[in-house]
């Protein structure tokens, strides 16, 4: 059993210690067989009045064989692959800017309209002519819907936009006064609106840019207990009628408009009823 073990423990020694020892060694494969055809765990019987012995062990018979090694292959660097980029030529969409390709965030572009804002008396403007100091300055449209300019007298605002107004003073500028003149104009105080009816502090108030409904009634004061705070009835300037309106951020206010704010539907019917009820009254109990 020693011998056995001994060489059993070479072979462990042969087959993993060295090849470890050694760096890279081949990897093997080993059997063991029994020599014979008999086991080795077989028990052979005694003849009668002789102890049982264990059989001695069958010679074993070791064969190592060298299995094939797979071939290593390095690791090669991952090459990038060409790819082919074509590039389409840009669409034109209806609005004549270029359609946005499919994957592409779309931008958006926010194109605010003209307000057209119609200059009338009470209005004043700042008019800038470039490299003429003398000829910028602020001008008040007269009641007859005029300003007075310098070198070229009296010039019609009234109805015109901004950039209208700018156009006519260049070119009476450039008829005879100056090479190639350029003229801006913007609105400096606006003519003034007016509210009447159900608010606190009915009158004339300066307008501002951009004012709504609910600007009017708050300039006014505020509405009082009779009023209707649902809409409001607008007359536009150069109107002969007033129009209802709804009482938001979307009705909008125009330099020169008369905001009327009425009764509700509830003191409508108390104007009625106070003075029939009144009559009844006196009727009954005979109040002269």
């Amino acid at each position: 059993m020693r011998a056995f073990a001994s060489i059993l423990s070479g072979l462990v020694l042969l087959v993993f210690v060295v090849p470890a020892l050694a760096g890279s060694a081949p990897a093997l494969r080993y059997s063991v067989e029994a020599d014979g055809a008999q086991p080795a765990q077989a028990v052979v019987q005694a003849a009668p009045g002789q102890a049982e012995t264990p059989p001695a062990p069958a010679p074993l018979r070791y064969s190592v064989e060298q299995a094939p090694l797979a071939p290593v292959v390095a690791p090669q660097p991952a090459v990038p692959q060409p790819v082919a980029v074509r590039q389409a030529a840009p669409q034109v969409s209806t609005a004549g800017a270029p359609a946005a390709a499919p994957g592409q965030p779309i931008e958006q572009v926010v194109v605010r309209p003209d307000t057209g804002y119609r200059l009338g008396p009470g209005d004043k403007v700042h008019v800038t002519v470039y490299g003429e100091t003398d000829l910028t300055g602020d001008f008040e449209i007269s009641g007859s819907g005029q300003i007075a300019f310098p070198l070229i007298g009296e010039v019609r605002a009234e109805g015109l936009t901004p950039p209208a107004l700018g156009d006519t003073l260049a070119r009476k500028l450039a008829a005879g006064y100056l090479i190639a003149p350029r003229v801006a104009v913007e609105v400096s105080t606006y003519r003034p609106f007016y509210i009447v009816g159900e608010v606190n502090k009915p009158g004339e108030y300066a307008y501002v840019n951009g004012m709504t409904a609910l600007n009017a009634i708050a300039l006014g004061g505020g509405y009082t207990p009779r009023a209707d705070e649902g809409v409001i009835f607008v007359r536009h300037e150069g109107q002969a009628r007033e129009t209802r309106e709804a009482v938001n951020e979307a009705t909008r206010i125009r330099p020169g408009d008369v905001v009327r704010v009425s009764e509700s539907d509830f003191w409508i019917a108390m104007s009625f009823l106070v003075p029939i009820t009144g009559t009844m009254a006196a009727a009954r109990y005979g109040v002269q």
